[in-house]
């Protein structure tokens, strides 16, 4: 009879008032005492899982809050750029607009002090300038017949001599499409993929100049005074 009982049973007859050990009555007390170690272990996964969830979607929102911060600091950087880009064209157009009314440009000497303000200024602002602003700004001086040679020596007022003007994503820009580029003096100039269609060349100077992939024909280039040294738009040195 003593062997069919349980050990649980044994430990009650053990204790001088019947009742279960102590370990026991408190493990019950809690709510656990029926519980497999099954049924723990759920009890456990499943905060578990709320907690590692919460933290992924915290990340995820911090990584978002970011990206968005760091398009809105570029947005502003690129408007500020674009700020200062104006100012500094409308203050080379309001400089230059004074050295022709109120100091002469067009008349006077090639080694003057205003002439040579004038194309340091100029170069200073075509490496400073977007494509698009650059563009604008070589269309105020083809207009204002600075670039080409005038009459009656057809002497060049600012000389584009070395001047730098970098490629833009697009090809064949337009920065000098249709200009009257008579005489003037692009020796040294970076013309790569600029589209030169119905440019007048003749006369101009395009000794050592860059025309790789320039949208212009061998009939326009024929009018130049010289090509010594330039890149070719097919690649090549032209002796």
């Amino acid at each position: 009879m003593a062997e069919g009982k349980d050990i649980h049973a044994t430990e009650q007859e053990n204790k001088p008032d019947g009742r279960p050990p102590l370990r026991s009555r408190v493990w019950a007390r809690t709510g656990f005492g029926e519980k497999t170690a099954w049924d723990l272990l759920q009890l456990l996964i499943v905060p578990l899982a709320l907690a590692a969830i919460g933290f992924v979607f915290t990340a995820q929102q911090e990584v978002r809050q970011q990206e968005l911060e760091d398009q809105r600091a570029q947005v502003e950087r690129e408007i500020e750029a674009q700020r200062a880009e104006q100012v500094t064209f409308q203050a080379y157009l309001d400089q230059m607009g004074t050295l022709l009314l109120d100091r002469g440009l067009r008349a006077a000497d090639e080694n003057s002090d205003v002439r040579r303000l004038a194309r340091a200024r100029t170069l200073v602002v075509l490496d400073a300038l977007s494509p698009t602003r650059q563009e604008r700004a070589l269309r105020f001086l083809n207009e204002a017949e600075l670039i080409q040679g005038s009459p009656p020596n057809q002497q060049t007022v600012i000389t584009l001599k070395y001047a730098s003007l970098p490629n833009s994503e697009l090809p064949h820009r337009i920065l000098l499409r249709g200009a009257n580029l008579q005489q003037a003096d692009l020796s040294g100039s970076n013309l790569a993929h600029i589209d030169l269609r119905g440019t007048y060349l003749a006369g101009a100077h395009l000794e050592d100049a860059d025309l790789e992939g320039a949208n212009v024909t061998d009939e326009q280039l024929a009018l130049c005074k010289s090509l010594e040294g330039a890149t070719m738009p097919d690649g090549s040195k032209h002796d």
